[in-house]
């Protein structure tokens, strides 16, 4: 499965322009930023590099950001810049990491942790156990760890986080960890979202489930897995124009060997439900791809399950054949796997003709690949990378409470140094502190005093206030008594009209003290009124300070100089301005105002 998966992964990202878009310049910018964000502006550096390379203008770049590093050394920049150059080995060597780049890579480890930063760090892991060529249990410690940072970080701030996802679940099948495997896939085909989005990615993670389901004996899993791989394919054929890749990135041998190889998926399940000539056409097109493209581990495992087929259907020499071209193929790929599964075949086609020799000589070579599987998959070694995980941890656990002990040590030396000249200080600014608590103190309490002072002030304002209201307001109630008695004589005939009308009206004079002193006893009564309704006019404003004094109509009437009939209508004109129920009265109206501006009078 590993071969054919990185040439797969390779001939997606294949692809020549003529020239890099992206300058140097713009490559350090993006590689200098130390926002959330890094990941994401340097995977559009490396994709510039994937579609856009030109060995002349990639060397030509090259040397000048090594120039401007010799002037100006940045190792966060150093770090993007061989990440770079790994990348491009990739591309062109189109197979695992070199002995050299992965010392690189290992080198860089230690930069990118000197600069604190886990996130760069996760890409470094993510580099590593994607491409190395280390053991599987070592892949799988270091794409958990890229994981486990990328989560913590946030997974929208790394466009291929379903790449990680995808690497764990195949580490976790190299180690015969199938469930583990299934559920690193499914996660990934979450993070994906779409088969359009990146349909190779799709296909890969639903085969990596297929074979996955097919181990655990899960036949009709494992037969969905490779159908939708099959009718995806088949949907990007007619359809490729809705999918983000270009048809050119899924090339006729791309789309033939997926084909075949989901076929090849497909005849393993029928094989599994004894549907074995049903499952031979399907076989025999897989190894025809997968041989015209020199997928040999996926030729051997069509060969092994067709000559299964054959087996079931006693097609006894046609069986033996294709097991040893089996194994042949298995072994130009190291497929552990399916060379056991060949080498069993032929022991058995062997024991079967009554050949012992031949069949103790194939029974000795499937012993000695299955020792070879079992050392490779050891379940010992998930253990080691669990507590190499876990040792991570404590020591870096350990690591903080030594740095805390060795800061609390310094601190402590610090302290016992200045210590001396500390009290010294202390007690100075104690004495400065208390001598000026006493000064504050001291303004205190003249402040206070000051206060009362004020307070008395005002409250006897206010007391000379309410006696010129009160005055004011008997005055009104004489006045109306005047009135009423000169209307009365005016009806008797004993009084003549004007001296009536000149008793009823106040001066201006007594308007303007009346203001004053109202304005006194209730603070900003008199403009609250003016600014809540300004629609009313300053009669209308008086009439309603004079309800506030508790005058009745009359007195009202007395006080502005017109008759009681013309107080109502002013009230009734009022009522409409001021948009209020008819039942209202001038009394409810101004209690239920004065709860509404907090005027607690």
């Amino acid at each position: 499965m590993l071969n054919y998966l990185y040439i797969s992964l390779l001939i997606l990202s294949s692809g020549l322009l003529n020239a890099q878009n992206m300058t140097s310049q713009e490559l350090i910018e993006k590689w200098k930023t130390q926002e959330i964000n890094q990941t994401i502006e340097a995977e559009k550096t490396y994709d510039d590099l994937n579609l856009n390379y030109n060995p002349v203008v990639y060397e030509k770049i090259i040397s000048q950001i090594r120039k401007i590093q010799q002037k100006n050394y940045n190792p966060r920049i150093q770090v993007r810049l061989e990440m770079y150059e790994v990348l491009k080995d990739l591309r062109i060597t189109q197979t695992k990491l070199s002995p050299e780049n992965e010392k690189k890579i290992s080198d860089l480890f230690q930069i990118a942790a000197s600069l604190k930063d886990n996130q760069i760090l996760s890409e470094l892991y993510a580099l590593y156990a994607e491409n190395s060529s280390s053991s599987f249990e070592n892949n799988l410690f270091y794409i958990i760890k890229s994981i486990e940072i990328q989560e913590e970080m946030g997974t929208e701030y790394f466009p291929k986080f379903y790449m990680r996802l995808f690497f764990a679940g195949l580490s976790y099948y190299n180690l015969s960890l199938y469930n583990e495997s299934i559920r690193y896939s499914q996660r990934s085909l979450e993070n994906l979202g779409s088969p359009k989005e990146y349909l190779g990615i799709y296909v890969l993670n639903m085969d990596l489930m297929g074979t996955s389901y097919f181990k655990l004996h899960k036949i009709d899993s494992s037969f969905y897995c490779y159908n939708q791989i099959y009718n995806e394919l088949i949907e990007y054929n007619q359809n490729y124009q809705n999918y983000k890749e270009g048809f050119d990135k899924y090339n006729s041998p791309y789309f033939n060997t997926w084909l075949g190889i989901s076929k090849g998926g497909l005849a393993r399940v029928m094989i599994a439900k004894e549907n074995y000539e049903e499952a031979i056409p399907y076989l025999k097109y897989n190894i025809q791809q997968s041989s015209i493209h020199h997928e040999y581990n996926d030729v051997a495992k069509a060969q092994n399950l067709l000559a299964e087929a054959y087996t079931k259907l006693g097609k006894n020499q046609e069986a033996y054949l294709l097991s040893q071209n089996a194994l042949r193929n298995s072994l130009k790929t190291n497929t552990l796997r399916e060379a056991i599964q060949a080498t069993k075949a032929l022991e058995f086609h062997f024991k079967q003709s009554g050949r012992y020799d031949s069949a103790y000589f194939y029974s000795e070579k499937k012993y000695f690949y299955e020792r070879e599987a079992n050392r490779a998959i050891n379940q010992s070694k998930l253990l080691s990378v669990t507590n190499r995980l876990q040792h991570e941890k404590m020591e870096k656990t350990i690591a903080e409470a030594e740095n805390r002990i060795s800061q609390q040590a310094s601190t402590r030396n610090l302290i016992l140094i200045i210590c001396a000249l500390l009290l010294t200080i202390l007690i100075s600014l104690y004495y400065r502190y208390r001598k000026q608590k006493q000064i504050e103190l001291l303004k205190l309490n003249q402040k206070k005093v000051q206060a009362e002072k004020n307070y008395l002030q005002s409250q006897e304002i206010i007391k000379k206030s309410n006696a010129l209201l009160e005055e004011f307001r008997k005055k009104i109630i004489q006045n109306n008594a005047v009135i009423e008695n000169l209307k009365n004589d005016h009806q008797n005939g004993n009084s003549n009209l004007s001296e009536l009308q000149s008793t009823t009206i106040l001066t201006k004079e007594d308007w303007v003290n009346f203001r004053t002193q109202f304005n006194k006893v209730y603070p900003n009564y008199y403009y609250t009124l003016r600014e809540t309704y300004p629609h009313l006019t300053p009669a209308e404003i008086r009439y309603l300070c004079l309800v506030k004094l508790n005058l009745r109509q009359n007195e009202i009437a007395a006080a502005l100089g017109v008759s009681d009939s013309s107080v109502r209508v002013t009230w009734h004109r009022m009522r409409k301005k001021l948009e209020v129920e008819k039942k209202i009265t001038p009394d409810e109206f101004l209690k239920k105002f004065e709860q509404e501006q907090l005027l607690n009078q």
